[in-house]
């Protein structure tokens, strides 16, 4: 059982690292194609477009398919069938009725509106490709997301999954590790957010696991303390509660959008739903 648990987090470690490194390294290429690439007019627009639809469809794809490495390690390691966890080449759309290049034309639209505000070209740009990053990062959790759903239903091993934390997760992904997402659709988002996911075997759910050691870590800096406090997510004495004790109130921190489905509104972060919905 020990060397089971071992390679159950070992698989949600590896999964959770490298959807870090696929948004660290979108980032970077969108950075480099905004300068390559941004601008004002639509024949800027088709060349970046050209250019960045490779690239954005590329990262999602590697998401993906570093979800089904680790779901197909997991089934393996708990001894299930793993021939069924096959994530298919081409996900979903990712944003419901909006097309990729309606969405990667937005940092247009805002350098164009930031030049009708009065800012200077510079200042445009830079506001622009704020918005681009965010589009970016958006579209990765979205993609990890979608894949996790899809072998949800496929894979009937597969019971749910949760988020896994990275310990630089904001504090609203800290609460919202306690769930379990036993269908699709209830997982929220939220624009730069690292968390990763982990499947749910049986009883088996190494999730659980990695998080109960972030959150101790986290616990023990202050920080969510504060936090919980300010939420509410407190007893009668005004001692802080566990957060799986806060999730009646937690999912009521969630909202639908119509293009991204479960956004986070209760982050008290800089990158909490306002920015996904506003940016995303």
């Amino acid at each position: 059982m020990a060397e089971e648990e071992r390679l159950l987090q070992l698989a949600a470690e590896r999964h959770r690292d490298a959807y870090n490194r696929v948004r660290a390294n979108l980032n970077a290429r969108l950075t480099a194609i905004w300068s390559q690439r941004g601008g004002l007019t639509d024949e800027a627009l088709a060349a970046f477009l050209q250019t960045v639809t490779p690239v954005v469809n590329g990262s999602t794809a590697m998401v993906a398919q570093s979800v089904e490495a680790m779901v197909r390690a997991s089934l393996t390691a708990t001894g299930e069938d793993a021939s069924a966890a096959i994530v298919a080449e081409a996900l979903p759309e990712l944003r419901a009725g909006v097309t990729f290049d309606d969405v990667y034309a937005r940092p247009f639209i805002t350098a164009r509106t930031a030049i009708a505000e009065g800012l200077d070209y510079t200042q445009a740009m830079a506001r622009a490709l704020t918005r681009l990053r965010s589009i970016g990062a958006t579209d990765v959790a979205l993609a990890q997301r979608s894949a996790m759903e899809r072998l949800l239903v496929k894979v009937p091993a597969v019971q749910g999954f949760r988020r896994t934390l990275t310990g630089r997760s904001c504090l609203f992904c800290a609460t919202a590790s306690t769930r379990r997402y036993t269908q699709p659709g209830l997982m929220p988002v939220h624009a730069h957010c690292d968390c990763g996911v982990s499947p749910i075997i049986g009883t088996r759910d190494p999730g659980a696991t990695i998080n109960r050691q972030v959150l101790r870590n986290l616990k023990a800096s202050g920080g969510p303390e504060d936090y919980w406090k300010r939420q509410g997510w407190v007893d009668e004495e005004g001692n802080v509660l566990d957060p799986a004790a806060a999730e009646a109130k937690h999912l009521s921190q969630t909202a639908e959008h119509g293009e991204l489905g479960a956004t986070c509104r209760g982050a008290t972060s800089t990158d909490d739903a306002r920015e996904v919905i506003n940016h995303g």
